[in-house]
């Protein structure tokens, strides 16, 4: 089905948007990482590391906490700024967060270490619900890396203590030999691992099918239920590197009207032959990305793929 896909959708589409006035949701908290949370909602993390700049006492490149792009090179993009110069050894090949962001964000990294001894680590958010509906969970999320299944992100929900409903789990593409999977750097340059000239990066981050690259995109899921207190859980396990994840404005929202552009899988505000591999990847592992759902009946399946052929051709 790939290749008959791929055949077909050779050409860009108008934006097709299905809904597009969220003026009517209501914040419950915002999470930007650069100060307290918003209304009053309390954020807890399972180590504190802030002593250390985010990173775990044994190695600088151990990361779990609130940092900014210089907790180490690993983070930082500086391929702009280095590569530019006249000394090769200075260039930067590797990193996920860009000069022009200066704000602090949440920082993992090979989070199983001497340190902490298993790898689980966690952020829970804990805030008045007042008993509103239709909540939705957001956040941007950027990831470079040759990821495995062991590397698992969840978010989960509940309401007044009671039973966690998981909102998504992580996984990863388990890139075969033969194909390649390449990431690009802040100055068009494709990045190689530390002490190693291949850009063939293997394995990256997956969320609901969606490969998540280094740049920051946003992710939005629904929270079903209700109540008087929402406690928000974000758990991570990771061993080995390089393999950073960032993680910033973190937001839960109530009522109103979510902007979904449908048939823009890679998230990047257009519907273009760009989309059609994300597209192929949430179809094939049945994921649920609103932006798969073309035909907008709640679920991604085959019935979606004409859907998207139209918007794919303006129609």
């Amino acid at each position: 089905m790939k290749k008959t896909l791929l055949s077909i959708f050779g050409i860009t589409a108008l934006l097709i948007i299905s809904t597009a006035d969220a003026s009517g949701q209501t914040e419950i908290f915002t999470d930007t990482f650069d100060a307290a949370p918003t209304n009053g909602a309390t954020r807890t993390l399972s180590i504190d590391n802030s002593a250390t700049n985010g990173q775990f006492p044994s190695s600088i490149f151990d990361v779990f906490g609130i940092v900014d792009r210089n907790v180490n090179f690993d983070f930082a993009d500086d391929s702009v700024i280095n590569n530019s110069d006249a000394d090769p050894a200075n260039d930067d090949t590797f990193g996920l967060v860009k000069p022009d962001k200066t704000d602090l964000f949440l920082g993992f990294a090979d989070t199983d270490n001497n340190d902490n001894p298993g790898g689980d680590v966690s952020v829970t958010w804990v805030v008045a619900a007042g008993g509103q509906t239709g909540l939705n969970l957001s956040f941007d999320i950027a990831a470079m890396g040759d990821f495995e299944s062991t590397d698992t992100l969840t978010f989960t929900a509940s309401f007044d203590g009671g039973t966690p409903e998981t909102l998504f789990t992580s996984t990863f593409i388990d890139t075969p030999d033969t194909e390649t999977f390449t990431y690009t750097l802040d100055d068009g340059s494709l990045a190689t691992p530390f002490n190693s000239d291949d850009t063939n990066i293997k394995d990256p981050f997956v969320i609901d099918g969606q490969t998540v690259i280094n740049e920051f995109q946003t992710f939005t899921f629904p929270i079903t239920g209700s109540g008087s207190q929402l406690t928000l859980t974000l758990n991570y396990n990771t061993n080995g590197g390089p393999e950073p994840i960032a993680i910033d404005n973190v937001a839960v929202t109530a009522g109103g009207v979510v902007t979904v552009l449908k048939g823009d899988v890679n998230l990047d505000n257009n519907v273009t032959f760009l989309d059609i591999n994300p597209f192929i990847g949430v179809l094939s592992s049945n994921g649920s990305q609103a932006e798969a759902d073309c035909n907008c009946d709640g679920t991604v399946n085959f019935l979606d793929i004409q859907a998207f052929i139209n918007i794919l051709s303006g129609n």
